[in-house]
């Protein structure tokens, strides 16, 4: 049986760690939300260059789409 599991989070509990990527890799706030969700999840699926280059700096696996 396949199970697809979608969960959704409150976005508050990433925001300081956000703010933090932001500023130190002049990322706009909202990708850095992404960014710092996948620091907990370990995976990034993106099509921006720079959010995939800033995960991977901070050792996020990352699946990048064209």
């Amino acid at each position: 049986m396949d199970a697809k599991v979608l969960i959704l989070e409150d976005k508050e509990k990433y925001v300081e760690k956000a703010l933090e990527i932001s500023l130190t890799h002049g990322l706009t706030f909202y990708d850095s939300l992404y960014v710092s969700q996948a620091l907990k999840w370990g995976k990034l699926l993106t099509s921006d260059r720079l959010q995939k280059q800033v995960a991977e700096r901070m050792n996020v696996e990352t699946i990048f789409i064209e």
